[in-house]
């Protein structure tokens, strides 16, 4: 019988070219506000207000390249409601801040 024998163990590659590389383990995305000046509550977590209507504004440029001209008025009716969440959930962050 040729076939091979399920209980041996296969021998270990060696380390070259041919291995996958592994990728780097996710990191969390944080942001150091405080070298711009803008955040007062000290959080260095979410993105201040003009950083995140600047990535909304890069981000509806990319989707109207993709979707055209004629949805732009969608994409920036959602833009504007992205941006008034945010800012919302930004005044929650610093009201819950308060209170513990």
């Amino acid at each position: 019988d040729e076939r091979p024998n399920p209980n041996t163990r296969r021998p270990r590659r060696q380390r070259g070219s041919d291995r996958r590389q592994r990728t780097p383990k996710r990191q969390e995305l944080l942001i150091d506000r405080d070298s711009y000046g803008d955040d007062p509550s000290g959080n260095k977590f979410w993105m201040d207000l003009p950083m995140f209507k600047d990535f909304l504004r890069k981000e509806a440029q990319f989707r109207l390249k993709i979707l055209g001209p004629d949805w732009k008025e969608s994409v920036m009716d959602e833009s504007r409601w992205r941006y008034d969440l945010y800012k919302t959930w930004l005044q929650a962050i610093d009201e819950g801040r308060r209170w513990t």
